[in-house]
């Protein structure tokens, strides 16, 4: 990661309509100041190189509306993140997600394994014409100077005269830092997108199977306050599997894609609005299972590095996130 310091060279922003950025003129912003208003949505046109967004103020940030990065915007993952995997050829396994915690391909007619990131997709379903389940790959393990976006899901298995589909993009990761305060009202978004639906016959063969979810991204927080309001959202979660069905109508059979991070760095914190992914304080694990609050099964995630685990908050505030 670079310095998390703005030196305010491109002034203040504060749009005032929705607004894309083209990351492709760069990734990183030097502002002053970082307001988004309720009812804006600011989202992004990823690079070629696909690089994190790095959003660097010298005064406040101040989030009522929408950040936007989550994946399959425009086909692609977003910024940061990576892609799902696309679907076999006739009768060919599909191939696995992009990425560190890519889902794995499906073997003919089979749906795509979800993508991991900070925890585990889900295993694929099964039904009579299905015979083998796709675990979801390992979990990549939070290290500080981690920052990078979801990984994708993987593509479905092709059948007879049929093309599997593909996975579905990971989410994108974001970095807003500034000496002062950060305030959300609003969302940031970085969740992974769903694996494609796929088509289905009365006849075993001829059934595509579907894509595996994309993985939720990664949202970073640096100030001296910060304070998740009410209304509030940080939202890094997976996408779901695909269906076999190009209406939707059917129960999903590809893998769901897991949680991304979401770190938040500040002396001074208070959350009263809604984490959706892992969340960590100050280079701690707080609620790695996303179940809402901090547990046993907290550090049971982490036991093979207890030196993550924030033993003393854990301690403090057991049974309750906040």
């Amino acid at each position: 990661m670079i310095s998390d310091g703005s030196d305010g060279s491109d002034g203040p922003f504060h749009p005032l309509q929705s607004t894309v950025i083209d990351l492709t003129e760069g990734n990183i912003f030097n502002f002053t100041t970082i307001t988004i208003p309720e009812g804006v949505k600011v989202s992004f046109i990823n690079s070629f190189d696909n690089v994190p967004v790095y959003f660097l103020a010298t005064g406040d940030i101040i989030i009522d509306g929408t950040l936007d990065l989550r994946g399959g915007i425009a086909g692609a993952a977003g910024p940061g993140g990576y892609g799902g995997g696309p679907g076999g050829s006739e009768g060919a396994i599909g191939i696995p997600g992009f990425g560190p915690g890519g889902g794995y391909g499906g073997i003919a007619r089979h749906p795509g394994g979800g993508a991991s990131y900070a925890t585990l997709g889900t295993s694929t379903k099964i039904d009579s014409c299905l015979s083998e389940i796709l675990p979801p790959t390992p979990a990549v393990p939070y290290l500080t100077d981690l920052f990078d976006g979801g990984s994708g899901g993987g593509g479905g298995g092709g059948g007879a005269y049929v093309k599997g589909c593909s996975g579905g993009d990971g989410g994108g990761a974001v970095f807003l830092s500034t000496p002062w305060t950060i305030y959300i009202n609003g969302n940031i978004i970085a969740n992974g997108a769903n694996g494609n639906n796929c088509y289905t016959s009365a006849l075993c063969g001829i059934r595509g199977g579907p894509g595996g979810g994309g993985s939720g991204g990664m949202i970073r927080l640096a100030a001296d306050s910060i304070m998740i309001e009410s209304e509030g959202t940080l939202n890094c979660s997976g996408g779901k599997g695909g269906v076999r069905s190009y209406d939707g109508s059917l129960t999903p059979y590809g893998g769901n894609g897991g949680y991304g991070y979401i770190v938040i760095k500040s002396p001074n914190i208070d959350i009263s609005g809604k984490i959706l992914g892992a969340l960590i304080l100050n280079d701690c694990i707080v609620d790695f299972d996303n179940d809402g609050d901090i547990d046993g099964a907290d550090i049971t995630q982490m036991a093979s590095d207890l030196e993550l685990v924030c033993l003393t908050y854990f301690a403090v505030s057991f049974g309750s996130l906040y």
